[in-house]
C-alpha cells in the first residue's frame, strides 16, 4: 500500500503539474483563456491530498521493514497523526471549494437560504 501511495502521488503531482504548464502556454497566447480560479482550486486540492496521503505511505513503507510486533512511538503516534491527516483531506475539499470558488459559494447561499425558509415555514409540509 505504501509503495501504490508513493506512485499516486508522483502521478497526481506531474500530472498537476502538466495542467500548470499548460494553462501558462494557454495564457502566453493570449488574455483571458484560461480560469485561474479552477487551476488554483485543482492545485490546491492536488497539494492538500499529497501533503495528507504522504504520512500514510511513510508509515506503510517504514511498516515493512519492521521485524518485530509492532509498538512505540512510530506505530502509535505516527499511525494516528497519518490516519487523521488522511481524515482531514476529506473534509479539506469542501473549504477548498468555498475559499476559491465564488459559484460554489453561491451554490452554499442558495441552499442555505432555502433550508432556512423550509424550517421558519409555521406549518410544515410532512
Amino acid at each position: 500500500m505504501g509503495i501504490s501511495a508513493i506512485v499516486f502521488n508522483t502521478v497526481i503531482l506531474l500530472s498537476s503539474i502538466m495542467l500548470l504548464v499548460t494553462a501558462k502556454r494557454i495564457t502566453d497566447k493570449g488574455p483571458g483563456a484560461v480560469q485561474w480560479r479552477g487551476v488554483l482550486t485543482v492545485l490546491l486540492t492536488v497539494a492538500v491530498y499529497a501533503t495528507a496521503t504522504l504520512p500514510g505511505a511513510v508509515y506503510f513503507i517504514g511498516n515493512m521493514f519492521v521485524k518485530q510486533p509492532p509498538s512505540g512511538v512510530f506505530h502509535t503516534y505516527f499511525f494516528r497523526f497519518a490516519a487523521f491527516l488522511a481524515l482531514l483531506n476529506v473534509v479539506s475539499n469542501f473549504y477548498v471549494y468555498a475559499l476559491t470558488l465564488p459559484s460554489f459559494r453561491e451554490f452554499l447561499k442558495s441552499r442555505m437560504k432555502r433550508i432556512l425558509e423550509m424550517l421558519s415555514r409555521e406549518d410544515p409540509e410532512i
